[in-house]
């Protein structure tokens, strides 16, 4: 507001910084302080995205395996049930996570594609929502809010949940190996190659 009524004054115009501020309101246009509070917000959810992207790179080539070794699994009579129930659990659990992730763009990257994701009750597809309305520029309706504060408060648990999910992966594949199953999985810390951009 007050940059407009500087160069409203050098153009020889006299105006009040209410009266910009007055029809900057009309015109529903956020101020300075509220569209930076607003862009720290979408950051905020950015930086969720990256973070639940990276998370989709180590879970899509692991899912992606599932399918054939579940055939495997089924039609092995050797293996003990202890280790056929650890890999149908496992696999159970990898199927609802990766749907959740859909919604942050990991469909048709080892997920099985679809947008089974994107649904009312899951946190991460309001983290997109939240960061588009905010990106917007325009006032923060009530529907971004509630996305924000809900992507903020739930998306990190789920992402540590879904980290945790890896780690269980090298157990599972460790207990197949006995019976000569092959699930690869990437070391710890190792950068995979398949990539998953946040979707905006």
């Amino acid at each position: 507001d007050d940059r407009i009524v500087e160069i409203l004054k050098e153009t020889g115009i006299d105006i009040a910084r209410r009266t910009v501020a007055k029809y900057r309101e009309a015109l529903r246009i956020p101020s300075s302080v509220e569209r930076k509070r607003m862009f720290d917000m979408a950051m905020e959810m950015h930086e969720l995205q990256r973070r639940g992207a990276e998370i989709a790179n180590e879970l899509a080539p692991i899912n992606k395996q599932l399918p054939e070794i579940a055939k495997t699994v089924a039609g092995r009579t050797d293996l003990p049930a202890d280790v056929k129930a650890g890999f149908e659990a496992f696999e159970k659990e990898m199927s609802a996570t990766v749907t959740r992730f859909n919604a942050l763009g990991g469909g048709g990257r080892g997920f099985g594609g679809g947008r089974g994701g994107q649904t009312e009750a899951n946190p991460l597809a309001r983290v997109g929502q939240a960061k588009n309305g905010f990106m917007a520029t325009m006032p923060v309706t009530e529907q971004t809010t509630r996305s924000y504060n809900e992507a903020k408060a739930q998306v990190p648990r789920i992402l540590t949940d879904a980290r945790s999910l890896v780690a269980k992966a090298r157990d599972v594949s460790a207990s197949l190996a006995k019976y000569n199953i092959t699930l690869t999985v990437p070391a710890a810390g190792t950068k995979t190659t398949t990539t998953a951009e946040p979707r905006d």
